[in-house]
This record gives C-alpha cells, structure tokens and sequence, in this order.
C-alpha cells in the first residue's frame, strides 16, 4: 500500500464489516459499481476510515472486483475520482493507502434452540476475515470451494452437502423456488444463500488442518454476537457456544457488557484466552456507510496492515477501542504541548569533523510508548541524552553520552560539531547545539532519568530517601498546583491552614466553655455547698433581726381621710408607688433589652464569620477552577441581607437610649423624662403637701414610710431565684447544686467532648492531606496489585510529641497525692496510661481523655492543689495540641530506610512512571540495570504500559524483553557503524523488520516471559 509506518502503532478507525452490491440478501447500493466504489473511498476519507473489510454473503466477489477492477486500475481510478483529484493530486494514494480486508460472512448451521426473546429460532452469523495478502484464488478455490454447505435433498438421499460455489448455490435456489412459490420474488442466487448454512467445522478444518502453508497467521475467525447472546449457557446449547467462542479469535459487538466479560480471567479460562471486540457499521446501504450506531466507531492501535490486526488478539484490551474516540488521542489533543513529535539531529553547516556520527537523522515519536533498542554502544544513550537536553531535564550531570568524558570531552568536544531540534505536537521548536547546556531557570519539559541517576538515588540516598520521595512528589506537580511554596512541607502547611483555622475556632470555643465548666466544677467543691449553707443562715438571721426592726404602728388620724391634703398625700403616693414600679420594670426591660443587642451582635459575628469563611472557601474554589482548567459553571451565593437585623438593632438602641433617659440618675444629665427625677419631683411635692399639716399627720406619714422602707428591706432580703444575695437566691442556688449542678457539668462536658472528637477529626484531615499527595499513585499502584505480598502504602499515625510527657506533668504538683505523684513514678504511670490507647481512634482519644481527666478531678477537694494552672491543663489536654500526624512511605512492613537500594529503585521507579500529573514526556535510561529481572517483568511492566496510557514514555534498554512486553507503540531501533555513523530504524513491534531486530538482538532466544508467538513473527510476505 505504500504506507510508511515509521511512528509505530497508531489509532485509527478500522470499519470490517462493510458490504458490497455483492451481497444480494440485502443490497441497498444498487447495482451501480461505480458509483458505489466512489461513495465507498469518498466517505471513507471523509471519515478518516483507515481500513475497510469488504464483506460479502458466501463469497468475496465484492472484494475480488475492487481490487481487480479499481485498485489496481489507475486509469479507471483517475477516471472515477477525476473531480477529486482535480482538488488533490494526492487523492488516488489517500484510497490505495486504506486497507482492504475480504471479509466472508457465513450462515452456520447452528440453530439456537433457546427462545429467551420468544421468536423463533435462528442462525449465527460467522465471519472469516482474511489477509490482504493472500491471493484471492487462493482463497476461492483452496477455501470457499473446499468449503461445503449442507441442503436437504430428495426425501430419499435425505441431508446433502455442495460445494460453495455460486453455480451450486444457484442450483440449489432454483430447486428451493420451483418448489416453494414464495421464493420465486427471489433470484436463484438469493434464495440459494439465505437457505444455505456452513459448519465452523469444516471452516476450521480446511483453514487449521488441510491448508496450513497456505493460511497460517493469515486470517482471523470472527463470531458476530448477533442472537448468540440469546443461547442457553445453561442448557443444550451451552457447547455449541462454549466451542463457538473458543475457536473464534475475535467478537463482532460493540456491547460493552461482552467487551468488559471478553477480557475476564474467567473468560480467559473457560474459551482459552480473552478475546476482543470488534465493530463495524455493517452497511447494506449509502446512509449506514461507516457511520455505526450511537458513534460505535472501532479504532484499532497498529499499522493497517494485517499483522496490525492480529496483533490486536495478542493485546485484547489495549489494542482495540469501541467508541468515538479513545481517550489517548483525546489525551494528545488537549495537551499537545506535551508531546514530542520529532527530533531532528544533524552537524552544523561550517562542521570540519570527519566522523559522521550524526548526518540529518530524522525521528518522528509515537505519543505513546517508545522502546530505544539496540546492542551496546548503538547510540541508545545519546538519543536519550539529546532528548533530555533539548527537553531542559534538570539531571544533566548524569547524562552518559552527553559528558565531559565522552562527547563532550576536550579537546576535540565533539559535541559541538552538532545541533538538534525537537519539535512538539503542538508545533513548537527547541533547537540547541549539542555542546549547549541546560537552563535552570527553563520549566523542565521532559523528566529524564539518565542511568547514573538511578543508580545513585538507589545506592547513596540512605535514610534520606523519604524525604526525596517528597521532594519528587512536589517536584512533580504542576507549577499552579505547588501555589507557589517551595518544598513539599511548605505545600502540606498550607494546605492545612483552613484545617488550622478550623482548628484555632474550636480551641477558641474550647478556652470559653473550659472557663465555663471550671466556674461549675467550683460548685461542685463541697465548700460551696457549705458556703451557701453558711450564707442561708445568715440570711434567715437578717431576716428574722429584720422582722425585729418592723416600725412601729402608727394609728391614721381620724378625720382626714376625706380632707384636700389626705387626698392629695394619697394620690402622690399612689404616683410615688407606680414610678417605682414602673423604674423597676423599665430597668427589667433595660436588661432584657441589653441581652437581646448582645445576642443580635453574636448574630452578626457570626454571620460575619461565616461570610468570611464563604468568602476565602469561594475564593480558594475559584483558585481551584482557574488552576486545572476545569468547565465548570458553578454559581456559589451566599445571602447575607442584614438590613432586617440591622434595623432590628437601631431599633432596640433606640429603645434602650430611651430608655437610658428614663433611668437616667445623674441629676446633671437627667431630663425631665427621667422616671427618678420624676420620683424625687413627686416626692418633694409631697414633702410640701405635708409641711402645713398638723404634727400628727406628719408622724403618720413618716410612719408610711418608714413601712415602706421596711418592707422594701424585707423584699430585697427575701429576694427571688435571680437576686443574687437573697433568700430565695440562695435557696435556689443550694437546690440547684444539689439537684441539677451534675447534670449541667455533664452537658458542658459532653459538648466539650464533642469538641475535642472534632479537633481529632481535624487531625486526621490533617493526616489526610499527606496522604492526598500520594492517593493518585497509591490507588493506582494498590489497584494494579503488582506488588507482590507487599503493598507500597503510606502510614499515618497520630501519636503524643515527644514532649508531652513533660509538658503535662509540668501542670501538676506531683507532690500531690495523686495517680501521677513523684517524678519518676508519675512519669512511668502516664507512659502506661498512653500506651493503652490507639491515638489513631477517636473513642480510644476520648478514652484517653476521661481517663487522664477522672484521674485529675476524682477528689473535688484536692484539685486545686494538684493543678497549678487547671484552666491551662484543660484547655492544653481537650485541645489535643500534644497530638502529632506522623506519616511514613512503607513496602509491606518495611520503612524506607529499612529498604535495600534494589527496593529503593523498585519504588522510585514506579512513583516516576505513576507521579507525573503535568504529564510531560518520561525518558528512562535502562532501567534494568539497576534492577533485577524478575522485578522487571513481574512488577515494572505493568506499571509502564499503566503509564503510557495517559502519557509518553522512552524507555531506553537493551533488553527488547520490555519492548515487547509492555507493547510498545514504537520501536527505535539504533546502530552504528565503524564510521561511528549513527543511524535510528523506526517502526511498530507488528512491523517485520523492527521484529526481526528484536529477535537478532535476542539472539535467537525467546523471552523469559511467556507471550504470543505472533510478536515475534514476521513474514516475508507482509514485508
């Protein structure tokens, strides 16, 4: 076809399953062949179709007469595309660039006796899908006509069986007409196909057994999944389907359900190995040409060639994609600056050097997995290098080839006779000469890991390799996501600031109600009991002394009760009386009035708090958004309206001003609104009134008085629950400590509890940021199950600080009788209280916490001595500020620094290849080395092919083990030769020649690791 397919396996879009005006059951083209060849090449370009199995019923005419008489018939080419070439001359290579497959669709004579869909029984379709390189006579005359289908014959000879040819099945339609009349709408040739059925035993049996040297590796059996979904796996025909899917190499059927059930081990192990899925549109008409379902398109990763495809059987999973566009290609247009597409390496025009070394090489990169093959000193490591240096990698001292002892060595510095341009997907160019160094002010755009690097990290790191861990996993975020902080540490600090304000605002709340349940827990000291016992008594006794004082009864003169005066005096005493009530119930509404402006400030504060936090959370949501790019239309409001509850407050201090000028005592200040001026108005009043009036009206009066006083005493000694001082506020207080003190203590506590469980939970969202910087790669790596009998997994535990100990027992007179008397003794007894806890638990926290609290308070008596500052102690030992997150990288049981330098290399390696989130191309420099192989092909592998799904990766090696291994989209294959020319060969593993020099620099031996025999294949024929 004259395709190059130097960048290796590629997506592209594959339709198999296309019909010609051949296929006479169901034509929908016409019969018009060239208008249908040039709807057939037009739409496939259109839709970028890469490859097309030409399918027919029974037959390959459609195919025979496409190749026979349009492809390889330039003149009728040009003739039929004559308007399109008038547009591109290069129109006729674009169609004879699309690969061709014959496609033969058969009938089997399996009926499926199941009726799940209550219709009648059906057939299965089967398809046999061949190489282009097998001669089309062959495959008429050593297949199909080998091939029989079966009849029923005459009521005598009973089951009869025809060749498959298209005489016969005429033959065998016009038999089925004249006997049938419903068949005479039908042609001979119509009738005779939609009757005949063929055995996949026998398609099997002349493919496998009779015609080896003819067929081997050169076609596949493809089992529609059409009605066989409908087969009983659980009655008769469950073997017919168990052998159906055995013998088949591939599943036409875009249902996902079967795809995901295909690349099951159970599918694996019921029929052999997985199977893919393939689609097709199945066109019969101009409308349904590659244009299936719901966008079902089928992309094939490979060369379009045939080997192509069946390099799809030995990669079931990753080689194939059903949908409307795999997300490796989505991958690469949304980060094309990410991609390497070409290196150019050549010497600089005014070179003197003879060597030629370098001489206009030129290497176009698959985006995906890039295997760099080739014996020792081939030039592998200087392809690396030049990638790393161009990419700006920051592990330049390491580099191997590009080095003062070796290209770069003076003298001669051939390095310098020599430039390079890497050109990325996105079109950008870096271009420097190879004597050039990096820039280390430049981003780095490409992660390259020379050998001595790995080397070193594995073997010189020691007990300092976490810590380069951590370096690695900050070095390796994004610049918008390091938000500008410096180490890892600094980052996980300020990640954790709103867990930290959090933080400080339960501690804030925490100080407040330690406060509180002190003041309480002072009542609970028997002395205050005792007190107010003490306090009560002496109140009954100014009580009773009280009584004692009562004024003495003054009769009220007779005669006066009906006098101006006496009717004045009373009605001014009346007024006196109802100002002194009406102070008193002002100065109620006063304080009520001052609660309320406190509680409607609280509301605003917190109301002012809370739009702060909505504020900076919105704001560091945005940053969020605007950091990764994310398409997101997200509407966060948040309604503070306060004009109500401001009115509200200009109200109630309007009031409360008024009512400050009625209380209002100050005789400078007072106005005459003011109740107290008021009173004394009155009152002098009345103190005129009684100037005039006889001697024993005024004794009288100053008797009222005097009762009045009295009884106002006797009020106030008497008292309410709220007068504090009174009778009554003693009593109520005395009932209220013994009643209802412990129950108020334990509600304080246990909100006090609730606190500190959520500054515990705070902790471990603490403890979880550390692990969030490490989720993406431990999921990813845990999920794989790769490591064998030992999870890699990061370990966060919540433990006391060093210092708590000390600090602690410093807040306690250990000269005290208590649990933690003596120095020696209460350290012992506190270290085996703690080491009874899971500081990790919440309850066993809490546990901890009552534990060390009931040891402190038990003896009410004693706890102000034993606690030096106990406001202090509380608010240090319910904060749980002595808690520490402590987290560690662990391989199974083992710390870092317990890791061997091979184990070391083990995780590095994979945090390299699963890290990465910026995503920038990946170079390893033989990994292998450092590693042994069991390593290599039990564990690494998997996680490189994990990492060329979302990235491009290098890997330079001199094992093609791994290459073939990790299925490689692209092989680079290197040489040099005694000119010291270096040259690079490129192409996919399926290509013949790059899997003959996989198999050269094997040296004939098959890899350790089992796989298919087809990597490793290659046939004259294909080449």
């Amino acid at each position: 076809m004259g395709c190059n397919f130097n960048k290796g396996s590629q997506w592209r879009k594959w339709d198999l399953h296309v019909h010609t005006p051949a296929s006479e059951l169901n034509n929908q083209f016409g019969s018009n062949w060239d208008e249908y060849v040039k709807l057939l090449f037009n739409t496939a370009i259109q839709k970028e179709i890469k490859a097309i199995g030409i399918t027919d019923y029974f037959s390959i005419e459609g195919y025979k007469k496409i190749k026979t008489e349009y492809i390889n018939d330039n003149t009728k080419l040009a003739t039929l595309f004559a308007d399109e070439l008038s547009q591109d001359k290069d129109y006729i290579s674009k169609i004879k660039q699309i690969l061709l497959l014959p496609n033969i669709e058969f009938r089997l004579d399996k009926l499926i006796s199941s009726k799940k869909d209550g219709k009648q029984k059906r057939r299965l379709n089967y398809h046999v899908i061949f190489s282009d390189n097998i001669n089309i006579t062959d495959i008429e005359e050593n297949f199909l006509e080998d091939l029989k289908f079966t009849y029923e014959g005459n009521p005598h000879s009973g089951i009869e069986r025809s060749k498959l040819k298209r005489c016969n099945l005429e033959a065998f339609g016009r038999k089925l007409r004249s006997e049938h009349k419903k068949f005479m709408a039908y042609t001979d040739y119509y009738t005779g196909c939609m009757n005949a059925t063929v055995s996949e035993v026998d398609i099997c049996k002349i493919l496998k057994n009779d015609r080896p040297q003819l067929f081997q590796n050169q076609y596949v059996l493809v089992l529609a999944e059409e009605y066989w979904d409908l087969m009983d796996w659980d009655g008769q025909d469950h073997g017919v389907k168990k052998h159906l899917l055995s013998v088949s190499d591939m599943i036409f059927s875009s249902n996902k359900s079967t795809r995901q059930w295909a690349l099951t081990d159970d599918f694996k192990n019921e029929f052999g190995g997985n199977k893919p899925c393939i689609w097709g549109s199945d066109a019969h008409s101009p409308k349904e040409l590659f244009n299936p379902d719901l966008d079902r398109y089928c992309w094939i990763k490979a060369d379009t060639t045939f080997v192509g495809l069946l390099q799809v059987i030995n990669e079931p999973e990753d080689r194939v994609f059903i949908g409307k566009k795999p997300e490796m290609l989505k991958a690469c247009e949304s980060n094309k600056s990410r991609y390497i597409h070409k290196l150019d390496i050549d010497r600089i025009s005014n070179s003197s050097l003879e060597d030629e070394w370098f001489n206009n090489n030129s290497i176009n990169f698959n985006p995906g997995l890039v295997a760099i093959i080739g014996s020792k000193g081939s030039g592998k490591s200087a392809l690396s290098d030049i990638l790393g240096l161009l990419g700006n990698s920051k592990n330049e001292e390491y580099f191997s080839f590009l080095n003062t002892e070796r290209f770069r060595k003076k003298p001669e510095n051939l390095s310098q006779h020599f430039k390079a341009e890497l050109t990325w997907l996105d079109g950008r160019v870096d271009e420097r000469c190879l004597s050039e160094k990096t820039v280390l002010t430049e981003i780095e755009k490409v992660k390259y890991l020379p050998q001595k690097y790995i080397e070193i990290v594995c073997n010189d790191l020691g007990s300092g390799f976490e810590q380069e861990i951590n370096n690695m996993v900050f070095s390796y975020l994004p610049e918008n996501e390091k938000l500008k902080k410096s180490s890892f540490e600094d980052l996980i600090n300020y990640l954790c600031q709103g867990i930290e304000d959090e933080t400080q605002s339960y501690k804030n709340h925490l100080e407040k109600l330690n406060k509180k349940i002190i003041e309480l827990e002072e009542k609970q000291n028997p002395d205050y009991a005792k007190q107010l016992c003490n306090q009560l008594l002496q109140k009954r006794i100014e009580i009773n002394n009280h009584r004692k004082e009562k004024p003495k009864e003054i009769e009220k003169p007779k005669g006066e009760e009906e006098s101006a005066e006496a009717l004045k005096l009373k009605e001014l005493d009346e007024k006196i009386t109802n100002v002194s009530n009406q102070i008193e119930d002002t100065q109620e509404s006063l304080n009520d009035i001052s609660v309320k402006l406190t509680e409607l400030n609280l509301i605003t504060e917190k109301i002012n708090v809370l739009y702060n936090t909505f504020v900076k959370a919105k704001d560091e949501i945005g940053k969020i958004i605007e950091k990764n790019n994310f398409d997101i239309n997200l509407k966060l409001e948040l309604s503070c309206n306060t004009i109500d509850i401001n009115t509200l407050k200009e109200n109630i201090e309007e009031e409360k001003n008024n009512i400050i000028i009625l209380l209002e005592t100050d005789k400078e200040k007072q106005t005459e609104r003011s109740l107290y001026k008021v009173r004394e108005d009155l009152i002098s009043e009345k103190e005129k009134v009684l100037e005039d009036k006889a001697s024993v009206i005024k004794e009288y009066q100053e008797y009222r008085e005097e009762l009045n006083t009295w009884k106002n005493k006797k009020n106030e000694l008497v008292g309410n629950e709220k007068s504090e001082g009174s009778l009554r506020y003693y009593i109520e207080e005395y009932r209220y400590v013994k009643r209802d003190l412990r129950q108020e203590i334990s509600e304080e506590i246990k909100k006090r509890e609730e606190i500190c469980r959520r500054l515990h939970k705070l902790k471990l969202e603490k403890a979880n940021i550390y692990k969030q910087a490490y989720k993406p790669v431990m999921d990813r790596i845990n999920v794989m199950d790769n490591i064998q009998n030992e999870e890699l997994n990061v370990s966060v535990e919540i433990l006391p600080n060093d210092n708590f100990n000390d600090k602690f027992l410093g807040m306690i007179n250990q000269s005290v009788s208590s649990d933690f008397k003596g120095k020696s003794e209460g350290y012992a007894k506190l270290k085996e209280i703690t080491s009874k806890y899971n500081f990790n638990q919440e309850d066993d926290v809490n546990n901890f916490v009552k534990d060390i609290y009931n040891r402190l308070t038990t003896d009410k008596d004693k706890v102000n001595k034993l606690l030096k500052d106990r406001e202090e102690l509380y608010n240090y030992l319910f904060s749980l500020e002595y808690l520490k997150v402590e987290y560690k990288l662990k391989l199974g049981s083992k710390n870092m620094n317990q890791l061997s330098p091979g184990e070391k290399g083990t995780i590095l390696l994979i945090f390299y290849l699963v890290l990465d989130k910026h995503n920038i191309p990946l170079i390893i420099d033989q990994p292998e080395d450092n590693l042994d192989n069991q390593f290599v092909y039990e564990k690494l592998v998997p996680f490189i092919r994990e990492a060329k799904k979302r990235r491009q990766v290098i890997i330079v090696t001199h094992n093609p083990n791994i290459a073939v291994a990790c299925d490689s989209e692209q092989v680079i294959y290197c040489s040099m030769d005694k000119n010291n020319k270096i040259e690079y060969e490129t192409g996919s593993i399926e290509n013949p020649k790059i899997n003959r020099h996989i198999v050269n620099i094997l040296e004939g031996t098959m890899p350790a690791f089992t796989l298919r025999e087809i990597k490793y294949m290659y046939s004259e024929k294909s080449e």
